[in-house]
């Protein structure tokens, strides 16, 4: 047995050990509620996959949302040191996806499982500004263009997905800042 074999055998817990051990167990019991959550709305959203392949008015609404979520998945993976779920809006995800499932208004899921998406993305200014790009992969947002404002589908949604992008930003900023 080594000298540090030995230290490690008789470690008496500080308090930084202690202060440690909860926040490790209340940040894996987030990420399991917000598991939970987006699990949920995304059950409650079902449909969405369904309309986007029959829908016309939905047509590249699914490049819309993979585009949305690649941005999003690169700010959680840039920031993953620091990454926690946020509670606000996996609240909001919750309360707006069951009156969505109350009222059966079948929107208000889709707009419940984007938040639910978004809880996971760690708070920024961009984040917000991410969460506006939600309508750029909705069904309705094509249906809106075409049929109340005669425009095509992508009049709408390319300025939301635009939107959306924002939140790479930082990333652009701190690439460069290493470049120096």
């Amino acid at each position: 047995m080594t000298p540090l074999d030995k230290q490690s055998e008789h470690h008496i817990p500080t308090q930084q050990d202690e202060a440690r051990q909860p926040q490790q167990s209340g940040k894996s019991s987030l990420l399991i509620i917000a598991i939970a959550i987006i699990a949920f709305s995304c059950w409650q959203a079902r449909d969405l996959f369904e309309i986007w392949q029959s829908d016309v008015y939905a047509r590249l609404a699914p490049l819309c949302f993979a585009l949305w979520l690649l941005a999003g998945l690169v700010s959680i993976i840039s920031k993953r040191k620091d990454w926690k779920p946020e509670i606000l809006n996996l609240s909001l995800a919750i309360i707006v996806t069951l009156i969505g499932v109350i009222g059966s208004l079948n929107i208000l899921k889709q707009i419940g499982f984007g938040l639910a998406l978004a809880g996971l993305i760690p708070f920024s200014a961009y984040k917000y500004i991410w969460v506006i790009g939600i309508p750029s992969w909705l069904p309705a947002t094509g249906w809106l263009a075409a049929t109340q404002l005669n425009l095509g589908p992508l009049w709408l949604r390319l300025p939301a997905l635009m939107l959306s992008l924002v939140i790479l930003i930082p990333l652009f900023g701190r690439r460069n800042s290493n470049e120096a």
